[in-house]
Order: structure tokens, then C-alpha cells, then sequence
């Protein structure tokens, strides 16, 4: 226990260091204060959004959903199943769902409620006993030019991509649930895109199956180990895919080039962190190129990377590569409990990311 706390600490304060190194034009400590900063204004702000959920009433156990996306309208529709586990028998369950999502239809075990109210981004259900611990909750809903959660992206007016974006709180734009990192569950995906499109996500792709009537292909994901839902993801597109050992690239033709050179860097950090902490937790390692993303984001088994990402010689910027992956460690599998903690999932990071570069460039350089 001493050796844990001892060991938080010097990683924290490392990442706050005024200590500045500069490489290739890039201060990775300014940058490393910047998120660090950035992640402790959102623990306040997102207090709000974490307090209407019980944690002790219901949690959920695993999602299924089919989504179906359509980028030539920028709209998509879903089905939802959530098996959820009762704590508390007659509590109200309570659950988030964007606004901008139209709801045509709420079940409990099959038998359809009417008995609900939303406000905001709060989905309510009255709840009276049930038979069992553990229920089934369907929904049924659609999006429209939605405005979080899920973003299309044109080129020359040509549909060209759609991934989702889930932290802190915009997962329930496309999946509702239990949209707080204290709830985790295991999930089985469905995505159906236009026939030429690929779709990556979290987890395994257990099936890809075509249908030549509608020219349209749905892919399966299985995602096997409990998640937070702000980690679940998707990217779809006209991609490549690039594989190396045990990891792969999902990336436009435009951006291949760079993604093989990618390589170079994250396999000696997976390599790494798998011996200097226990091996990779999750199923898979994928790295997607998403346009118009902002930044990059640690989705468990399924990191996303903008363009920008890819700011140095080597194709991708060595810091980004080395925390998003330090991230699979430390904040998907090990999870702040709510947004007040968020600076341990960044703090973590950060110090294996440093921690990297000081295997990679050496001690002086570390230093």
C-alpha cells in the first residue's frame, strides 16, 4: 500500500513539472500541464452530470446494441438492449439519453412502457417490484444531424467518414445507459453502413456479413471485458487496414503511408508496458485515423487518432502514441469512479508516457 501511494504521488507531481524539454519543436511538458489542467476543470464541471444516477439501485451488466448508419443524410437509427441488475428493488431507474435522440419505443422484458419521462439528457422509468434481479430495458431511436456523439464527415460534399466521441459525457448521444465512468458493462455491437464502408470498434470482430439487396454490410464487435461507456466506439469509412503482429491501423488511403510508419512506435510501447506492467488487458490493440477529430482519445482496444496526430518525422507523434496506450491501462481497465478523479487517469498517463521516453531516448534525455 505505501509503495502504491508513494508511487502515485511521484508520478503526479511529475506530470505537473515545470522541468521543460523540448524535441522537434515539441514541449511535452507544457503539453502534459495543459491536459493535466484541463482534466481537473472538468472534474468540476462534471459533477452535475454524474449526481442523478444511483449507484445503488442499477447498474448494467451488458449492451447490445444494432445501429444503423446513413451518411448520405447524416442520420442513424438504433436498437438498444441493456441487461441491467437491480440493487434496490423499487427505485426509479434512471438513465442518459441526449436530447437531440428521438425514443419510438421503451420495453422491460418485453412488455412495452409508456410510464416514463425525459428532462434534458434524463431518461426516468418509474419502477415497481420485479420478478428477477436482473431485467432487460429495449429502446428504440434515432438521430438526425445529431450535434454530439456521433460526427459525419464530408469531403467535397461526398460522405467520407462517421465515428462517435464519448468523453466526458457524450457517449449517450448514441448509446443511452449509464453514462458516468462508474458504471462498466461488457457489449456485443452491430453496425450496418453502406456496403463499401469498414467499421472499427471496441473489442473483437466477430462477424462482417453483406447484404447485396440493400448494398449494405453489418459488422459485429464483441467487446469482452466491462468497459465505461464514454469508451465505447466506433469509426467507419472507405478505410485501409494495416496489420503488424498483434496491433492494426485503420486509416483513409490518403493517410496509409503514415500509419505504417506508426508501427515503429507503438509496437516497442506496447512491448513495454505489457512487461513493465500486467500484459494487455484487452483483445486487441487498433489505432483508427479519424477526420476532423480532435485530438486523440484512449477507446478501450480502439484508440482514435486525428490527422493531427501525426505530427512528427515518424508518422505519429511519440508522447500521443505513448499516453493513449499507457491509458488502456489506466483509465480503461482501471477507472476513476466519477470526473472528480480524472486527473488520476491523466497523472497515470502521463508518467508512463515519460517513463517511455525514458527507455526510448535514455536517461539524459529524461532527465
Amino acid at each position: 500500500m505505501k509503495n502504491k501511494w508513494v508511487l502515485l504521488a511521484f508520478g503526479f507531481c511529475l506530470a505537473c513539472s515545470p522541468v521543460k524539454k523540448n524535441t522537434d519543436g515539441v514541449n511535452w511538458t507544457d503539453a502534459q500541464e495543459t491536459v493535466l489542467n484541463q482534466s481537473q476543470e472538468q472534474s468540476v464541471n462534471f459533477k452535475e452530470e454524474v449526481s442523478p444516477l444511483d449507484v445503488n439501485a442499477y447498474v448494467p451488466l451488458h449492451y447490445e446494441l444494432y445501429l444503423s448508419i446513413f451518411p448520405e443524410n447524416k442520420s442513424f437509427s438504433g436498437v438498444e438492449n441493456i441487461l441491467i441488475k437491480t440493487l434496490t428493488l423499487g427505485e426509479p431507474l434512471k438513465l442518459y439519453m441526449a436530447p437531440g435522440l428521438r425514443l419510438e419505443g421503451l420495453a422491460i422484458n418485453g412488455q412495452v412502457i409508456d410510464n416514463y419521462s425525459r428532462e434534458r439528457d434524463l431518461l426516468s422509468i418509474p419502477m415497481v417490484k420485479l420478478p428477477t434481479n436482473e431485467f432487460l430495458l429495449s429502446l428504440n431511436y434515432s438521430g438526425n444531424h445529431p450535434r454530439s456523439g456521433i460526427y459525419f464527415y464530408d469531403l467535397n460534399r461526398i460522405p467520407t467518414q462517421a465515428w462517435s466521441k464519448g468523453e466526458p459525457n457524450e457517449a449517450r448521444g448514441w448509446i443511452p445507459g449509464f453514462d458516468s465512468p462508474h458504471f462498466k458493462a461488457t457489449s456485443d455491437f452491430y453496425f450496418e453502413t453502406p456496403e463499401s464502408w469498414r467499421v472499427l470498434s471496441n473489442g473483437k470482430l466477430i462477424a462482417e456479413k453483406r447484404n447485396k439487396v440493400n448494398r449494405r454490410t453489418t459488422y459485429h464487435w464483441k467487446e469482452s471485458v466491462p468497459i465505461s461507456s464514454y469508451l465505447y466506439s466506433f469509426l467507419t469509412g472507405d478505410l485501409e487496414i494495416l496489420k503488424d503482429t498483434d496491433t492494426t491501423f485503420w486509416a483513409p488511403r490518403a493517410d496509409v503511408d503514415g500509419a505504417r510508419l506508426g508501427f515503429k512506435l507503438v509496437n516497442p510501447v506496447m512491448s513495454f508496458f505489457s512487461h513493465l506492467l500486467v500484459p494487455y488487458p484487452f483483445e486487441k490493440l487498433a489505432i483508427g485515423i479519424a477526420y476532423d477529430f480532435l485530438g486523440a482519445m484512449e477507446h478501450a482496444s480502439s484508440i482514435t487518432f486525428s490527422q493531427m496526430s501525426q505530427s512528427s518525422r515518424d508518422g505519429f507523434d511519440i508522447h500521443i502514441a505513448a499516453h493513449e496506450i499507457a491509458h488502456q491501462w489506466f483509465g480503461d481497465l482501471v477507472t476513476c469512479e466519477n470526473w472528480d478523479h480524472l486527473w488520476l487517469n491523466e497523472g497515470f498517463a502521463n508518467y508512463f508516457e515519460v517513463l517511455f521516453w525514458q527507455k526510448n531516448m535514455g536517461q539524459d534525455e529524461f532527465l
